[in-house]
């Protein structure tokens, strides 16, 4: 089975970006239960060695614009050391070479569908709605090639689909997407091509997630990067590390 753990990004506050240049992200982390338990073990062991107070998963949270930007409980820490941790946390993923995707779309698009009525998507549907609903499709097909790509070419010829992993989205608690949303979509199978490769969706906090973090890590840094990519900042460095380490795999920009 493969577990797809969900994050979002946050709006941050800079003086140079405008808002309408900010994008909302929300990515999927597909880790395959094989990985799952090593993950979260290297996830504590680089959380430990950052902090010198003991540290367990159920009392361990960053925020990734605090981290980022040195605010919060990271105000103490220099740069250096700020982005020392989140270069140790992104290598486990890289090292696994587990698969991200995201979708985004970005808000002064969004803002101008609405008041213009250019879109009855956007008047009817928040942002984080809609972007859901592309990421899964994307998230569907690309779960679907990682099926293909273990099936013998008999099987494929002969349309013998027999779905060896199923997909479980691990969604946060107090996030833009709840569970009325993903059971409804997840439940109507006219939204997606495959939809027997989702299986479920269940919600936990990523108080007692360190894959969560990761997730919303990600999407922060794919949110900042989207917003300024020209920018001198170590975010482009990251993004750059992800695609070269086979980890980000497709950005999937919305239109509306």
């Amino acid at each position: 089975m493969y577990m797809v753990y969900l994050g979002e990004s946050t709006n941050f506050d800079a003086e140079s970006v405008n808002t309408e240049k900010q994008q909302q992200v929300h990515t999927g982390l597909i880790i395959h239960e094989r990985n799952w338990v090593a993950m979260n073990g290297e996830f504590l062991a680089v959380c430990k060695r950052y902090f010198i107070a003991e540290v367990d998963d159920a009392d361990f949270r960053f925020n990734p614009e605090d981290m980022y930007e040195g605010t919060g409980p990271f105000d103490t820490w220099d740069d250096n050391k700020r982005m020392s941790f989140i270069q140790d946390v992104l290598d486990i993923l890289i090292k696994k070479e587990i698969p991200m995707i995201a979708a985004a779309l970005n808000h002064g698009i969004y803002e101008k569908a609405k008041t213009t009525l250019q879109n009855p998507e956007a008047l009817t549907k928040p942002i984080a709605e809609i972007i859901m609903e592309r990421f899964l499709l994307a998230l569907n097909m690309f779960v679907d090639e990682l099926q293909m790509s273990t099936m013998d070419p008999n099987q494929i010829m002969e349309s013998t689909w027999a779905i060896d992993d199923y997909s479980l989205l691990i969604a946060q608690y107090g996030g833009t997407i709840g569970p009325h949303f993903m059971k409804n979509f997840l439940s109507n199978e006219l939204n997606i091509p495959n939809p027997s490769i989702i299986e479920d969706i269940t919600f936990a906090s990523p108080d007692y997630s360190g894959m969560l973090q990761l997730a919303n890590l990600t999407a922060y840094l794919v949110m900042r990067w989207l917003t300024e990519p020209e920018a001198n900042e170590n975010y482009v460095d990251y993004i750059n590390g992800l695609q070269d380490g086979k980890v980000l795999q497709v950005i999937y920009p919305v239109q509306l």
